[in-house]
């Protein structure tokens, strides 16, 4: 019985330990940047280029962006302010630089002419005045 007493509660430290220390290294969203290269306002998407020189990787591919725009999950970000201000899709223009969050795997599996789902997207291009 003693014995019993005394592993119960060590067993339970231990589980406690394990899941206080257990790490999910899955990485569920990546932000890429991106240029924006066209619009298109009738389904709501947009073609980008992705250009990263550390990895040789020069892609062009469509990002939709209907469920960013449900979730109002299209912002700007005046980085000398630091104040945020959401946006519609029709405020984003050919030309801009965009930061999008997308599934890590969409992007492991990204080839040209491809269409993926954004979930964020942040107009990094700095034009805007927050108030």
């Amino acid at each position: 019985m003693k014995k019993l007493v005394i592993i119960i509660p060590i067993l339970l430290v231990a589980l406690v330990i394990f899941f206080c220390y257990y790490k999910n290294d899955t990485i569920v969203h990546l932000g890429i940047n991106t240029e924006i290269v066209e619009i298109n306002n009738d389904d709501k998407t947009i073609d980008v280029h992705y250009k990263d020189e550390h990895k040789n990787i020069d892609l062009n591919f469509q990002v939709d962006c209907s469920i960013a725009m449900e979730k109002h999950q299209i912002f700007y970000c005046d980085y000398s302010t630091h104040m945020i201000q959401e946006l519609s899709f029709d405020s984003l223009f050919v030309g801009d630089e965009i930061i999008l969050s997308i599934s890590n795997t969409d992007f492991l599996r990204l080839h040209n002419d491809d269409i993926v789902q954004a979930i964020q997207i942040q107009l990094a291009t700095q034009r805007l005045n927050v108030e």
